[in-house]
C-alpha cells in the first residue's frame, strides 16, 4: 500500500479549497476545507490510494455510498464521495467539538449514559442500513460544541451483502436529520496541483492474509485487496476480527462496549503493550467484569457491557438497535427490562471447537482480581498439587524415557544419527494443516508437505539446560519476567512468578523469546524444528488430531488446563472453564515427560500442553509455501509457535495443526522451546 506521506492534497479541487490538515492515520488525511458552492465548512478525509482494479474500486465506492445514505443525528453526515486520481475522497460534515478519546476518564455516570445512548442510536442507524462500522473507538466518537455525540470515521465500512440501502426509518423518539438530496458521487478530479506538505506520519502496511501489522496509533492496517486481512484498531476488534472472520453486526456491538468499557472504567477491556498481547487476551477470555473494572457504575449498565463483550458472537446483543433497547430502557427506569436484555442468552449447542486461553490472560486477570478483592496473597505455583507430585516415587526423567522404549516400533532415540536425548524422525510424506471445514483459516489450505529425515529433542529444554548454557556463556542470563501485559499493567509482577527458576530444575524453560531459544540451540550444536519438522513430529502421516491420536485431551494425556488451573479463580467468582475433568497434577508446568501416555507416533513427549513451543519459521499464509521442506520466509513480523500449554483451555489450541504467531520478542509464562538437527 503507497505511503500516504508521498502525496499531498491539491489545494483546491471541485467546488473545494482546503483549509486546514486536522490529522492523519494509517489510512488516511484528514482536511477542513471551504465548499465554495454552498458557503460552508466541510470536512474532507482522503483515503489511502486503491489497487487498480475496477472491481475493488467499485467495492469500495458502493460500500461509502452507502454509508452515506445513513442520515441521523448521532453519525457524521457524509456528503460526497469522489477519487481524485486514484485516491478517493470522502467530504462530510463538519462538526466542532472533542472527540471522546480526549475526555477524561472514567466519564461521569450521569454524562456516560447519555453518550452511550447516543452512539447506540448512531450504530442502529448504520445497522439498519446494513452497513457496517468496523473501527469503533473514541478517537472515531465525537461531542459536539452542544453536547451531541456523533460516529465518524466510516473509512473501514462495509456494506452488508443482501442488503439495498433504504430511507432509514428512526423510532418516533429518534429525530432524523435528513439532508437536501442524495449523496452524490462525484466524477474525479483532473486537478493534481500539490498542497504544501505537512509532516510525515505513520506507513500503513499491507499485509499476508490473518496477519495483522500495526502503526503507531494502534490501528489494524487493511489491505482492500484481500477480503481476509485483519480491519480495525487493536484494543477495540473483536475476537472473530483477530481470527480473519468476517465482520458482522455483533462485531460492531463489541467495539462498541470495549469503548464504553473503556470510558467507564478508565482504560479498555484489555490494555497491553503490544497488539500480539491484546489479541490473546481477546481471543482467550472475557475481560474483568465492568461492575469490578469501574466501581460506581449503575449494575445494570455494565451488565449491557459485559454482554456487548462477549468473546462468542452469539452471546453479544445481534445488533445497535438491541444495544440502543436496553440502553433505553435502563434510562427510563425500567430495571427489570434492561436487566432481562442484558441478560446472557441460554447456551446453545455447537460443533465449533472453542478458543483456546492464550498467555496466560484469564489467570492474569485472576490474579489481579484475587489480590484486589480477596486480600490474601495467592499460593506459589504449583502448590500442594506440585508437593505431591515433587514427592511421587518415579523422577520426571524416567518418564522422559519411557516412550522411546515404548514406542519403539517407530524410532527410538537411541537410533544411529540422534543423540541420547533426541528422537529419529525418518523422511516422510504427510498432509499438513487441516482440512476444510475444520481448524482456523491460518491452518489452510491443506498440502501435501516432504520432509527429509532429522532428529528433534525428545522433550522440551528445562531449566537445567538453559541453565548450562548460560554458565558456558553460550546463553543470556533468563530475565525471568514475561513482557506480555493483559488486562491491567499491573499483572505483571504478579504473574513473574509462574517464570521457571533454578529450583524447578527438570521444568521447561519458559519466559525466553525467540533469539534466546534459538541462541541455545545452536549452542548446543542444533536449531529450532521448522513448521513442518514440528507438525511431523507431532502427528506423523496418520491424519491425527492430537499427538496421542484422536481421542479427546485428558489428565494422563497432557499437562493442560484442568480443574488445579480453575480453581483460583473460584474464589473471586470468575467463570472460567478447564479443559477437561480432573486435576492433572500441576497447577502450572510439570517436569517434562511427565505424560507418556501423550507421546506423538515417533515418541516425542510433551507437544500438546506444558509449555507452546517456537519455532523456526516466520509466519507466511500456507499458499505461499514450497511443497518440499517448506520454510517461512527470510524475514516478517511475526514467528510461529506451536502446541498448547499449561493454562490453555481450548481442545483447539493442542491439536497439531493449531498455529500462534507473536512477535518474536514476546516472554511469556507458557512458552518455551526444543531444537531439532538433520540426521
Amino acid at each position: 500500500m503507497p505511503e500516504m506521506c508521498d502525496w499531498v492534497p491539491p489545494e483546491s479541487f471541485d467546488e473545494y479549497r482546503l483549509v486546514k490538515a486536522l490529522g492523519r492515520g494509517s489510512m488516511g488525511q484528514v482536511w477542513s476545507a471551504h465548499d465554495t458552492v454552498l458557503d460552508r465548512l466541510v470536512a474532507v478525509k482522503f483515503i489511502a490510494e486503491l489497487p487498480d482494479h475496477d472491481a475493488v474500486r467499485q467495492r469500495f465506492l458502493t460500500e461509502a455510498r452507502a454509508a452515506a445514505r445513513v442520515q441521523h443525528p448521532n453519525i457524521i453526515a457524509i456528503y460526497r464521495v469522489g477519487e481524485i486520481g486514484a485516491r478517493p475522497y470522502l467530504i462530510s460534515e463538519y462538526v466542532r467539538g472533542e472527540s471522546l478519546d480526549k475526555l477524561a476518564r472514567p466519564v461521569a455516570w450521569s454524562r456516560l449514559l447519555e453518550i452511550a445512548i447516543g452512539l447506540a442510536r448512531g450504530l442502529a442507524a448504520a445497522h439498519r442500513q446494513g452497513v457496517l462500522h468496523r473501527d469503533i473507538k473514541p478517537a472515531n466518537a465525537i461531542v459536539s460544541e452542544t453536547g451531541e455525540v456523533k460516529l465518524l470515521d466510516f473509512g473501514l465500512a462495509k456494506l452488508l451483502p443482501q442488503v439495498a440501502p433504504q430511507v432509514d426509518a428512526p423510532p418516533d423518539h429518534e429525530a432524523a436529520a435528513m439532508l437536501p438530496g442524495d449523496p452524490t458521487l462525484a466524477p474525479r478530479a483532473s486537478s493534481e496541483a500539490r498542497a504544501p506538505a505537512f509532516a510525515a506520519h505513520p506507513r500503513a502496511i499491507d499485509l499476508p492474509a490473518s496477519v495483522p501489522a500495526t502503526v503507531p496509533d494502534g490501528r489494524i492496517a487493511p489491505s482492500v485487496t484481500n477480503a481476509s486481512t485483519l480491519m480495525g484498531t487493536a484494543g477495540y476488534m473483536p475476537p472473530e476480527a483477530w481470527r480473519g472472520e468476517p465482520a458482522t453486526l455483533r462485531s460492531d456491538v463489541y467495539s462498541l462496549g470495549a469503548l464504553l468499557y473503556e470510558l467507564a472504567a478508565g482504560a479498555p477491556p484489555y490494555l497491553a503493550d503490544a497488539p500480539d498481547a491484546v489479541r490473546g487476551s481477546a481471543t482467550a477470555g472475557a475481560p474483568l467484569p465492568l461492575a469490578k473494572a469501574g466501581p460506581g457504575i449503575a449494575p445494570g449498565f455494565a451488565a449491557i457491557v459485559d454482554r456487548c463483550l462477549r468473546r462468542d458472537p452469539a452471546e453479544r446483543f445481534a445488533s445497535g438497535d438491541a444495544v440502543r433497547e436496553a440502553l433505553e430502557a435502563l434510562a427510563a427506569g425500567d430495571k427489570a427490562a434492561a436487566t432481562v436484555l442484558a441478560r446472557r442468552p441460554p447456551e446453545r449447542p455447537t460443533s465449533r471447537l472453542r478458543r483456546a486461553l492464550v498467555a496466560g490472560a484469564a489467570l492474569a486477570v485472576a490474579v489481579v482480581a484475587y489480590n484486589r478483592f480477596a486480600g490474601q496473597p495467592l499460593p506459589p505455583p504449583g502448590g500442594a498439587a506440585a508437593d505431591r507430585n515433587a514427592q511421587s516415587e518415579a523422577p520426571a526423567q524416567r518418564h522422559a524415557d519411557a516412550p522411546a522404549r515404548e514406542a519403539g516400533s517407530l524410532s527410538p532415540g537411541d537410533e544411529p544419527g540422534c543423540p541420547r536425548d533426541m528422537v529419529a524422525v525418518p523422511a516422510g510424506r504427510f498432509l499438513m494443516g487441516s482440512p476444510e471445514g475444520e481448524g482456523d483459516a491460518n491452518e489452510h489450505p491443506q498440502h501435501e508437505a516432504t520432509v527429509s529425515a532429522y532428529c528433534i529433542d525428545r522433550t522440551e529444554v528445562t531449566v537445567a539446560a538453559y541453565a548450562a548454557c548460560v554458565a558456558a556463556k553460550g546463553c543470556r542470563e533468563p530475565r525471568l519476567t514475561t513482557n506480555s501485559t493483559v488486562s491491567f499493567r499491573d499483572t505483571v509482577n504478579l504473574v513473574h512468578r509462574w517464570c521457571n527458576r533454578a529450583d524447578r530444575p527438570d521444568h521447561p524453560i519458559n519466559c525466553v523469546d525467540w533469539d534466546e531459544a534459538a541462541a541455545y540451540c545452536s549452542w548446543n550444536g542444533k536449531r529450532l524444528p521448522t513448521e513442518v519438522e514440528w507438525e511431523y513430529a507431532a502427528r506423523g502421516n496418520d491424519g491425527r488430531v492430537y499427538p496421542w491420536g484422536n481421542e479427546a485431551p485428558g489428565v494422563k494425556r497432557l499437562n493442560a488446563c484442568g480443574t488445579e488451573c480453575v480453581a483460583i479463580l473460584k474464589r473471586v467468582e470468575y467463570s472460567m472453564e478447564s479443559m477437561y475433568d480432573g486435576d492433572d497434577g500441576w497447577e502450572a508446568t510439570a517436569p517434562v515427560g511427565s505424560y507418556p501416555e501423550g507421546a506423538s507416533p515417533f515418541g516425542v513427549l510433551d507437544m500438546a500442553g506444558n509449555v507452546s513451543e517456537w519455532t523456526a519459521d516466520w509466519y507466511i499464509d500456507y499458499a505461499q509455501r514450497a511443497e518440499a521442506n517448506p520454510q517461512g520466509p527470510s524475514t516478517e513480523m511475526s514467528r510461529v509457535f506451536r502446541g498448547g500449554g499449561w493454562n490453555t483451555r481450548g481442545t483447539d489450541k493442542v491439536r497439531v495443526t493449531a498455529r500462534d504467531w507473536p512477535e518474536p520478542t514476546l516472554r511469556t509464562i507458557d512458552l518455551g522451546f526444543r531444537c531439532a538437527r538433520g540426521r
